[in-house]
């Protein structure tokens, strides 16, 4: 009798909840998303470009604490750690992607924070603290973001300083003793000037173990701070400046699964052995002769980066001009061994690097004819200088290559974009870019036999500087059926650099290859539902690719990548949240 008493007190409780549910769920929606995937700000749902977006909700809710776990929410994003190195990601994007992190290799998806390009992978896993949104644009962004974007963009905006004084600190614990703590405070000094303090810090025991040195590796030792400085000059004026540093130790060697152990047989871990021998000779001469050798990394993987970014927005008649300045030094360490299936130590890499580059862009938006046409139009420049001492070595015993490689990249680039109100409901954009760059590479060889030399180049015939001049249009078309749904169809051209093959062991095999080129066409549907509660985002995309960049190892070890010719893609790409 008891037990009936509480069952129909329980199906009344639940009767009486059910209003209150639904009206709770009545009333949600989704949270509207502003994106500057078009290089101004505006909802996503109305921009004809295939974006994925996610703001500070929607990271928590997704559990997105670094770049590379955006590859488990974007559709058609794959990726993994590049090389052994856990700082450093490899995108695939719509079938675009790189596996080389060497500074002759550019990546087809372009990394971006706020507004400043990001050039080098060897350091694009961000550990994401204090972010406001990001955005991944899929397919060719060669108008508006330039070079480097075949397969797309991934744009990360910062939180900016606010106008009361905040904070918080949050802190978390997970596998291999992970413990993680990160923070940020805001500290307006007065209602003009407004600053904001980040840190966090994140470590690991590793989850490798090492048979030879009786040790765990692939450990992470990461933290990182930064100091953003906002400047309210007037009304209509604002100039943001932000400085962070990261220093970031984190490997991704692969081991052999043990019983729920994964294990190493390497030896590097104890450090590279005094002498070994030169394979390179042994091709000019046909004896092998031992060289000593000269370490320049501990075993393992660690970057130090620096970073600055100013931002100065101003009126310009009755449009909004800013002033960006981006410049970026990273410096990287690491000796890694790369498994087969005979070896743990088939192959191994020892390498230093530093790399700077400087960006400068001025970019204008303004409305015209009674906000009729929404123009966007800039001018970029760009400066890159990479040195990388590197040396390669075979199954332990050979020593491939041990070299200087000093190479330079500048950038000029102007670009226009409009949107255009055809009737009530249509909008035409038409966008144009046009770029030239040139790139320089000079050699020394460390080893002393003087084979691979910027002279041994130029003697084998290969250009050491390459020049090229394109121009990337894009034009779309969207349609408003209603406030809530919107389609659009597009046609975009994009390019990637070209580059050389930095881990040829021969100045024959140091050859260029060019850029690739490609059209993209989309069609895409942007809806919300159900009171703004359901969304569904589709897009139909074909790319047609000229030029392919393919990496092959050749029988002696290296490397190398040419261009080996076309690739379609064709895919639908489908997003739906509730």
């Amino acid at each position: 009798m008891q037990n009936q008493k509480t069952c129909r007190t329980m199906v009344l409780l639940v009767a009486g909840l059910i209003p209150t549910l639904w009206s709770s769920v009545a009333s949600a929606q989704l949270e509207e998303i502003i994106v500057t995937a078009e290089r101004r700000e505006a909802d996503v749902q109305d921009v004809p470009v295939a974006v994925s977006a996610y703001n500070e909700t929607l990271m928590e809710k997704l559990q997105i604490m670094e770049t590379l776990d955006l590859v488990n929410v974007v559709p058609n994003l794959f990726g993994g750690n590049n090389t052994g190195l856990g700082t450093a990601n490899m995108y695939y994007l719509r079938g675009q992607g790189n596996d080389e992190s060497i500074a002759t290799f550019d990546p087809p998806v372009g990394t971006y924070v706020d507004d400043v390009y990001v050039s080098r992978q060897n350091a694009n896993n961000f550990a994401f603290f204090d972010v406001d949104r990001i955005e991944v644009l899929r397919g060719p962004q060669g108008t508006l973001f330039g070079r480097n974007t075949t397969g797309g963009a991934i744009n990360v905006i910062l939180k900016k300083p606010a106008a009361e004084m905040g904070g918080f600190v949050e802190a978390g614990f997970g596998s291999f003793n992970e413990f993680m703590v990160r923070g940020t405070v805001d500290l307006p000094v007065n209602d003009k000037f407004l600053t904001k303090f980040s840190a966090y810090s994140i470590q690991d025991d590793g989850w490798l173990e090492n048979t030879v040195a009786g040790d765990d590796f692939n450990d992470k030792e990461s933290f990182g701070l930064r100091a953003d400085l906002r400047f309210l000059i007037s009304d209509s004026v604002t100039w943001d400046m932000t400085v962070d540093y990261i220093d970031d130790s984190e490997a991704n060697v692969f081991g052999a699964v043990s019983g729920s152990d994964r294990i190493s047989t390497s030896t590097l871990t104890t450090g590279l052995p005094p002498v070994i021998f030169d394979f390179v000779n042994f091709l000019v001469t046909g004896n092998f002769t031992p060289v000593n050798l000269n370490p320049k990394s501990d075993y393992g993987n660690e970057t130090e980066s620096l970073s600055v970014v100013s931002n100065l927005q101003f009126p310009i008649g009755a449009g909004d001009a800013n002033l960006i300045f981006g410049y970026r030094s990273l410096e990287q360490e690491f000796l890694l061994n790369f498994p087969n299936a005979a070896s743990d130590d088939f192959f191994w890499i020892d390498n230093a690097g530093q790399h700077d580059q400087l960006t400068a862009e001025f970019k204008y938006n303004i409305s015209l004819f009674d906000d009729r046409v929404d123009l966007v139009t800039g001018v970029f420049l760009m400066d890159e200088d990479n040195e990388t001492d590197f040396a390669d070595y075979l199954s332990g015993a050979f020593l491939l290559a041990d070299r200087v490689i000093d190479n330079t990249t500048d950038g000029f680039a102007v670009y226009a974009q409009g949107d255009i109100a055809v009737g009530e409901k249509g909008t035409l954009t038409l966008g144009i870019r046009y770029t030239d760059e040139e790139k320089k590479i000079g050699l020394s060889d460390n080893t002393g036999n003087g084979v691979i030399t910027t002279a041994g180049l130029i003697a084998a015939g290969v250009p050491t500087s390459q020049d090229e001049q394109i121009v990337t249009p894009r034009v779309a078309y969207s349609y408003d059926f209603s406030d809530q749904v919107m389609a659009y169809a597009s046609a975009t051209r994009g390019f990637k650099s070209g580059g050389w093959n930095a881990r040829g062991t021969s100045p024959d095999a140091f050859q260029p290859f060019g850029p690739e080129t490609l059209w993209s066409y989309e069609a895409g549907l942007r809806a919300d539902y159900l009171g703004d509660r359901l969304r569904i985002n589709a897009t139909l995309f074909s790319t047609d690719l000229e030029d392919l960049q393919i990496t092959s190892a050749t029988p002696s070890g290296a490397f190398l990548t040419t261009n080996g010719g076309g690739l379609d893609v064709t895919g639908l790409e489908l997003e739906i949240t509730a």
